[in-house]
């Protein structure tokens, strides 16, 4: 089976400095290894990369996404809402990577649903893009503690979760005085089932919030006939951060689960399984998963959560750049999981998460094993 690659490009933050990346040489060369194939592009507000990247792609009859993040990494001149903690206090970020601070914005606000339109037409309505690519749709992950990981319980989240039956000063008391209870016990199509109902209908509400917002989104971008395409957490982990990963693929024209086997940042399955891990000790939470971080984030653990979702809509997402001390990528790694896609009977899929920090040696091993054709 051969493979259509998306290719990712990271551009840096809204506010990120112009840079001079060669943004057309980048692609000429990846397109003359592997293939043409869509970009996704963002998310700095500043120089000519869009237009590089435009004459690349549709001159290749490919489609250009704009990269877009939703409840995270927001321009503070935009005025994000931030989430509030189940301890009463605003969640904290965290950097790891320049430009990017995890800071989280609560999800229900109208008004922070929509600063990533605002965005859109503030910087990028005049660009030939033919999509958008939404990121950092999910509440803060347990990476950076406990209190980040159990979401927003503002007065506005707090209405909704009511409004779902979930009363949220009880979920405040359990994890407080009976953690085990958040311990998942079942998974069925991406979603986790909980043994206490107060918890299971805690997460589905979560996951309900991020649909709807997504929704809201979506209907906005269709009014300028932009369809939108959706970055996802692993099957593995998507359900922890309200992330219904089948729900979410109903309007979507792919989602992207990020299977980020060797990323130690959040995302990365062995940096987030880690954070998860803590959290919850003594208890053994990665148990009730399948594992230890080493065998969830084996090409076993990965056959098995792509086998949960449908291969039509998906573009699973897999890493080729390199970030010292983060992420080594290296040729053996990239044809090794292009194979293993080969295998699970995918058609697409997304080299992550910056081509532009991508080796050559990783571009030539997968025109060696796996190469994508023009369609």
């Amino acid at each position: 089976m051969t493979c259509r690659y998306t290719y990712q490009i990271a551009t840096g933050g809204f506010n990120a400095a112009d840079a001079s990346e060669d943004i057309t040489a980048a692609l000429e060369t990846a397109f003359s290894l592997t293939g043409p194939g869509d970009v996704i592009i963002g998310w700095r507000a500043q120089g000519d990369c869009y237009r590089q990247a435009a004459d690349v792609t549709h001159r290749a009859g490919k489609r250009l996404w704009l990269w877009l993040p939703v409840f995270s990494e927001l321009p503070q001149e935009l005025s994000p809402i931030p989430a509030i903690s189940y301890m009463g206090r605003e969640q904290q970020g965290f950097e790891i990577m320049p430009g990017e601070d995890f800071q989280f914005a609560c999800p229900t606000n109208a008004h922070n649903i929509e600063i990533a339109y605002t965005l859109y037409r503030r910087h990028f309505a005049h660009l030939p893009f033919d999509g958008v690519f939404l990121d950092k749709i999910r509440h803060a992950s347990f990476a950076g503690g406990l209190e980040n990981g159990l979401g927003c319980f503002c007065e506005s989240c707090r209405d909704v979760y009511a409004r779902q039956g979930v009363d949220a000063d009880e979920i405040v008391q359990l994890i407080r005085n009976n953690p085990a209870a958040f311990l998942p016990a079942d998974m069925r199509k991406c979603i986790y089932r909980f043994e206490n109902e107060a918890v299971d209908r805690f997460y589905q509400a979560k996951a309900n919030i991020i649909t709807s917002a997504v929704a809201a989104l979506t209907d906005r971008f269709l009014e300028h006939r932009l369809p939108v395409a959706l970055d996802v957490f692993a099957p593995l982990l998507a359900y922890l951060v309200g992330q219904d990963l089948l729900a979410l693929s109903v309007r979507a024209a792919f989602i992207k689960p990020m299977i980020y086997c060797i990323t130690h940042a959040p995302a990365g399955l062995p940096f987030e399984l880690k954070w998860l891990r803590d959290c919850f000790a003594p208890h053994d939470i990665l148990a009730r998963m399948g594992g230890d971080i080493d065998t969830l984030c084996s090409k076993e653990s990965v056959k098995a959560q792509l086998r949960e979702l449908k291969p039509d809509t998906l573009r699973p997402g897999f890493e080729i750049n390199i970030v010292p001390d983060i992420c080594e990528s290296s040729p053996g790694y990239v044809a090794s999981f292009a194979a293993l896609l080969a295998e699970s009977g995918f058609a697409n899929a997304v080299l992550s998460w910056n081509l532009l920090g991508a080796s050559g040696d990783n571009l030539k091993a997968l025109s060696g094993c796996f190469y994508s054709t023009p369609t």
